[in-house]
């Protein structure tokens, strides 16, 4: 048995965002209040040039105070594979100003089993210049580094990264064969 939703209410909601109040009743029949969050998908890509390099970015973030160095990402409002994989291709011409040839979708999966958001996780190869500049609200370093050694460095915890830089560098790692 599932519990009941017995009402629901906006607390907060902004372009990427929203959390609810959901007062549910139980099967045992106990009232209980959860929290919904409700973030935008995101994709997330592992650009890796002919010769086993991999493309992070370093950028400073406000909800750790420091910079984190992680794979190219950002938000996906894109429903269909198409738009998603679009989204992908336009996030790496950002973010580090290169777009691939190549596009293999590694995984989509949720992030969090409370928080409701879902990566759209790519390796993308044969990786060729774009000339599309990033937004300007957005400090970003490009770090060009072998795969192997950026693999290493970024589950030594030497450095501050992403849950899902470490589990789609995990799946590139094996479709690499490296």
């Amino acid at each position: 048995m599932k519990p009941k939703i017995l009402s629901k209410k906006i607390e907060y909601e902004s372009d990427w965002l929203k959390l609810e109040s959901v007062r549910l009743k139980l099967p045992t029949g106990k009232i209980v209040k959860q929290e919904k969050l409700t973030i935008s998908d995101f994709v997330a890509i592992v650009p890796v040039d002919d010769y086993k390099n991999i493309y992070l970015v370093k950028e400073w973030r406000v909800a750790w105070g420091k910079e984190i160095l992680q794979i190219p990402a950002g938000g996906c409002k894109g429903r269909t594979e198409k738009e998603i994989l679009n989204q992908a291709r336009n996030e790496l011409r950002e973010e580090i100003g290169f777009d691939a040839k190549k596009w293999q979708k590694l995984l989509t999966a949720p992030l969090s089993a409370r928080i409701r958001v879902r990566g759209h996780l790519y390796l993308a190869r044969d990786l060729f210049r774009s000339k599309k500049k990033g937004p300007e609200e957005e400090i970003i370093q490009v770090v060009k580094i072998p795969f192997k050694k950026a693999y290493k460095l970024l589950l030594s915890g030497k450095v501050l990264t992403t849950s899902y830089t470490l589990l789609v560098m995990t799946l590139a790692k094996e479709k690499l064969n490296l």
